[in-house]
């Protein structure tokens, strides 16, 4: 891997990066707090929301840093698509369940997907953390935590489980108008694509 060269940030980029990186640290600090509590739909939602926006964020941050490692900017692509195929593929996953009243705590197939979602997801956020986030510590950048962009796999499997559940409730007890306004939402949830991050 080739070495990184100082970095030099332009007072656009460093706000940037302190408003992101704020955000990140926000994300980690009360994520997922409920956990394991009771949780309201919106909380449901918003779990799934905070996963997207993360993503997607950090692949904005790669592409700040493209140029200092084009190897691992090139593995990051593989591990952001290959997490958005997972990830996409389990809010597909919550839909089918949700209009065939297939319980989650009895799915195999949603237990798996999740298991498979998650790991990917950690693989991807571990990669920039190692590639991207650290090293740039290592230079003195300030505000960038090598540990941020790291997660407890069975924390967030918990918490997407316990997101899921409430949809389950609410939409067990929805007429059909609300039905299609919660399936509409989760699809609103699923990831872009790696070149359309950050707009």
């Amino acid at each position: 891997m080739a070495a990184l060269q100082q970095i030099h940030f332009s007072p656009r980029r460093a706000i940037y990066l302190s408003w992101l990186l704020l955000g990140l640290v926000t994300f980690w600090g009360v994520g997922y707090a409920q956990e394991q509590n009771m949780i309201d739909i919106s909380e449901a939602y918003r779990i799934l929301e905070r996963e997207k926006a993360l993503a997607e964020d950090i692949a904005v941050l790669q592409k700040e840093f493209k140029q200092r490692d084009l190897s691992a900017y090139a593995e990051g692509v593989q591990l952001y698509a290959s997490a958005r195929g997972d990830f996409n593929g389990l809010i597909e996953q919550i839909k089918y369940n949700l209009i065939n009243e297939d319980a989650f705590e009895q799915s195999d197939t949603f237990r798996l997907k999740l298991q498979s979602a998650v790991s990917k997801r950690i693989a991807f956020t571990r990669h920039v953390n190692e590639k991207v986030v650290q090293p740039l510590g290592q230079e003195g950048t300030k505000g960038l935590a090598p540990g941020m962009l790291l997660a407890d796999p069975a924390k967030l499997i918990t918490a997407i489980t316990d997101a899921a559940k409430t949809m389950w409730q609410e939409y067990r007890k929805s007429k059909d108008t609300r039905r299609k306004e919660m399936l509409g939402q989760l699809d609103g949830m699923k990831w872009v694509s790696f070149q359309k991050a950050g707009g």
